[in-house]
């Protein structure tokens, strides 16, 4: 005799139309008799018959509108007035708060002798009803005071003096971005088909993690080189039964975990010995390392840790307040890689959207940490070199020698303002 599968037989999801048929055959034949022939429990079958959506007879399709929820508080001439305020701000590169758009919403629902708590959910559903997003476009021109400019000219000289005493063959640069587990414009994955097959994206920042990138320019033949990536979870324990397997397959992925998901002093110690250190000691001949302000970067030990690991290297940490014009990931970079990672994460949510509406299968893959290991490996891998050269050339790094580039860097390329 075969011996009994320890694994359980997954439950059946009833949806409402079959709980109305076994309800309505129960009424011609018999409680006992529709419980036999549908093959569901006593207890699913009495709670269906408490249930008053199962009982109502309202059929399912067409009962979530559009943006979902019940029926908005505000009529359309004021919710067409509170989106007019935010497209009018948004035009003038202004930003528009959160906070903002509830207040408007408020009096708008005041002024009709109505009271709107303009709550989150409220605000979510508002966006989708009316296709707007409060984020403001980056419509102003980068402006950086005189002072910030003077030291981005002192610390250019720093460079092309270093660069020619040491005879630097690599210029290295690296970086901190964040990237989200969901997609965050919202979409993703339900089983629901009257909600177009999207996905409810899990509200708040509990989704995201922080990537930190790095590269190195050879200055004479403009070779490039990849570190591999450093993932924090946003998680109290490392992650290693879920993701450990992946390492072995993709080596250019690393991680960690923090509770926030910052970039504190321990994880930037985990990261240069897991990361940074092996591939400095990668690269032959002198090698000119930079990176921002950030306290867990300059932090003195650390610092000190680089200069003792690794040999012919210089560290040159930036001018403060002068990253958006002299970091190399941040000026080309980080947007290749974010944009490689949200195409990979696109399409991986629309062939869920294809499967459920191919009847294929009922429940959507879930987005685990392996799978974002693979996203964040294979969009690393897609940065092409040329953007990691363009981006060391803006930060006036590797320049050529006979000044053709000089013009090409980003801070000469910046408007002037007062330090007040």
């Amino acid at each position: 005799m075969p011996a009994k599968s320890s694994h359980k037989q997954k439950r059946k999801v009833w949806s409402v139309k079959e709980k109305r048929e076994v309800l309505a055959y129960a009424k011609l034949h018999g409680n006992t008799a529709a419980i036999n022939k549908y093959e569901c429990t006593e207890s699913s079958f009495y709670e269906w018959r408490k249930d008053s959506r199962v009982n109502s007879k309202e059929k399912v399709e067409g009962i979530r509108k559009k943006g979902g929820g019940r029926k908005p508080v505000l009529d359309v001439g004021a919710e067409t007035k509170v989106v007019s305020k935010i497209r009018e701000r948004r035009t003038k590169g202004l930003k528009v708060r959160t906070r903002q758009v509830k207040k408007w919403a408020r009096d708008a629902a005041e002024s009709e002798g109505k009271i709107l708590q303009a709550s989150n959910g409220w605000f979510d559903k508002f966006k989708k009803r009316n296709d707007v997003n409060v984020r403001s476009p980056n419509l102003k021109p980068l402006k950086l005071t005189t002072e910030v400019l003077n030291d981005c000219e002192q610390f250019q000289c720093k460079v092309i003096d270093i660069e020619k005493r040491k005879d630097v063959k690599w210029v290295i640069n690296y970086d901190e971005t964040y990237c989200m587990k969901w997609m965050e414009d919202g979409k993703g994955v339900t089983l629901d088909k009257s909600d177009n097959n999207k996905c409810k994206a899990p509200k708040g920042e509990r989704d995201r993690f922080t990537t930190v990138l790095a590269a190195a320019m050879n200055v004479e033949n403009l070779t490039v080189k990849k570190a591999p990536a450093f993932i924090i979870f946003k998680q109290k324990k490392v992650p290693r039964k879920e993701a450990g397997a992946i390492l072995v397959m993709k080596p250019n992925v690393k991680f960690t975990a923090q509770e926030k998901a910052w970039m504190d002093r321990p994880r930037m110690k985990e990261y240069c010995d897991m990361v940074l250190i092996p591939f400095l000691k990668s690269l032959d001949g002198h090698k000119l390392l930079t990176f921002d302000n950030l306290d867990s970067h300059v932090h003195l030990p650390i610092v000190d840790l680089l200069r003792d690991k690794v040999k012919d290297i210089t560290i040159l940490p930036l001018p403060k307040n002068a990253s958006e014009v002299m970091q190399m990931c941040d000026l080309s970079m980080n947007r290749s890689f974010k944009s490689n990672y949200k195409q990979l994460q696109g399409e991986w949510y629309d062939n869920q959207a294809d499967r459920i509406e191919k009847g294929t299968q009922e429940n959507f893959y879930s987005v685990t940490k392996k799978l974002i290991l693979e996203w964040i490996s294979n969009a690393l891998k897609d940065v092409p070199d040329s953007v990691v050269v363009n981006g060391f050339k803006k930060a006036g790094l590797g320049l050529a020698k006979d000044g053709s580039e000089d013009d090409d860097v980003q801070w000469k390329q910046v408007q002037h303002c007062s330090s007040n």
